[in-house]
């Protein structure tokens, strides 16, 4: 019987692994209040190409492009429902469109929970 040797597995760190999504955080506000429908048409769109990313790619780009870009959470206009474990003091914002609409969230490993959509600027926090 002939034996076959296994490979070792290469450990994949999650900077280099892929943006993954979760809305378990998500705040109603982000959906309830948004009269523009175009606005999750690009928002999906968008949501597609952070996907292709890796979490260094975000890091290393332009904060106004796929990049990131740190929000205080005390300069918040509302108040996010989140996790009792949470210990930052800031949440991180990606471009939720290609017209600069942030979205706020925080990173979990590979993934990023989104706590708002801001469809209209300054609905969230002033710019």
């Amino acid at each position: 019987m002939k034996r076959i040797e296994k490979k070792p597995v290469e450990k994949i760190t999650p900077q280099y692994e892929n943006v993954v999504f979760s809305f378990k955080y998500l705040q109603p506000v982000s959906y309830t209040e948004c009269r523009d429908l175009s606005f999750f048409i690009s928002w999906v769109n968008r949501l597609n190409k952070y996907s292709q990313l890796t979490w260094t790619d975000l890091y290393t780009s332009q904060r106004h492009s796929f990049g990131t870009e740190n929000i205080p959470i005390h300069s918040l206009k509302r108040q996010p429902n989140l996790p009792k474990d949470f210990e930052a003091d800031s949440l991180i914002a990606l471009r939720a469109t290609g017209s600069n609409h942030p979205m706020l969230g925080f990173r979990e490993n590979n993934i990023y929970h989104v706590v708002f959509l801001e469809s209209q600027f300054g609905d969230i926090y002033n710019h």
